[in-house]
């Protein structure tokens, strides 16, 4: 029986971190609500008691049920209370203490938190909305047509430690809190971009790359082998194509076993490659068949050259396990100087040469020109 690994849905890991980190704040809130609930309401010994100290603690009450009721309520009505828990206290701090209070945090904090937790539209409307209220509650302020309350005397208020204790809760644990929520979130969005980039790298190359060797599959060689000519022609250049086969590879397989035969496979590529210039092109065709493809050839000559070399690279004796083997190779090599011959013809002309070098004694190179294939 096949086990199936499910696959990950991105979507709902970034929508399960928001949710967690979505709990994470209405806890600090609630813990807001618990304590600068009280403290802001204890300023009433300095200024009187005044409507906001009501709104304050009906606010915080709002804020302790929401979070204890968190498991049994929607992401959607969740996040909408947290704003509107927010608004409440930063336009009922506006309104009453101006630049004074944390008014215009709270409300410049919504908008991040409509950003982050819910989407960039959001965060933008808030923001702007922010921004409109301040600007109204400011020249409110500055015409006269809003005044701090008579009881509240600056002076006294800032000298207060139920004020500072307040401010410290609001301004400073709740966003290292909040920054810390974000940090996780971020951190989960990381690492899921890591994962897809690495799982597409090996999406890449199970549809590219040849599993056992890493050269190209051969649908990957004969695109590429097309844009190389296309390149090649308005350059003025040719492209050279070497076809490879392991001369008796069979029997290596059939002797020192598939481990042997594979483990020699790796190593032809590895090989040709230390070799092979980074623009050229190396592909396993066949169990034992590679081709090789050389860019910005100006004879056919130089094609010739380069096979030669990676003969004589590849076919030295090869060593595993104690073992040492040496296996013969028969090499095509032709190039389409000349002719407009396409990629899968080419390889088809490079093949044919192969074999005529095995005709011939095989563990040699063929070379000939696609105009001269009938003759071979």
């Amino acid at each position: 029986m096949i086990n199936s690994i499910k696959p990950i849905d991105p979507y709902v890991v970034i929508e399960n971190a928001r949710c967690k980190a979505l709990n994470q704040i209405l806890f600090c809130f609630a813990v807001v609500g618990a304590v600068g609930g009280p403290l802001s309401a204890l300023r009433s010994v300095l200024t009187g008691w005044l409507p906001m100290y009501s709104a304050h603690l009906i606010i915080g009450a709002y804020a302790i049920f929401l979070w204890a009721s968190a498991r049994k309520t929607s992401y959607q009505f969740k996040f909408w209370s947290l704003i509107l828990l927010m608004w409440c206290i930063g336009v009922v701090g506006l309104f009453n203490f101006g630049m004074l209070g944390a008014g215009t945090w709270w409300l410049a904090t919504s908008a991040l938190l409509g950003g982050m937790l819910y989407s960039c539209r959001v965060g933008v409307i808030l923001a702007f909305a922010a921004m409109t209220v301040t600007c109204l509650v400011a020249y409110g302020f500055m015409s006269g047509t809003l005044q701090l309350s008579p009881s509240v005397s600056v002076d006294t208020y800032m000298h207060s430690m139920t004020t500072w204790g307040a401010y410290l809760v609001v301004a400073v644990w709740l966003p290292i809190i909040i920054f810390t929520s974000f940090g996780r979130l971020s951190n989960v969005v990381t690492s899921l971009a890591k994962e897809i980039a690495a799982s597409q790298t090996e999406l890449y190359k199970m549809a590219n790359l040849d599993s056992l060797t890493g050269a190209l599959r051969p649908h990957v060689l004969e695109d590429r082998l097309e844009y190389a000519l296309f390149k090649g022609r308005r350059a003025n250049e040719s492209v050279g194509v070497i076809f490879i086969d392991l001369d008796n590879f069979k029997r290596v397989n059939d002797t020192h076993g598939h481990a042997t035969g594979d483990a020699i496979l790796v190593e032809v590529v590895a090989r040709a490659r230390s070799m092979l210039r980074e623009e050229d092109l190396i592909a396993r065709v066949g169990g034992d068949e590679f081709v090789v493809v050389i860019t910005g050839v100006v004879s056919n000559e130089q094609v010739v050259a380069v096979a030669e070399k990676l003969k004589k690279t590849i076919s030295r004796p090869f060593s595993y396990k104690g073992t040492k083997l040496d296996i013969p190779l028969s090499i095509g090599v032709t190039s389409d100087w000349g002719s407009d011959l396409n990629g899968k013809q080419l390889i088809e002309a490079a093949d044919q040469y192969m074999y005529h070098a095995k005709r011939h004694g095989r563990n040699g190179v063929y070379a000939g020109a696609v105009q001269n294939l009938g003759a071979a």
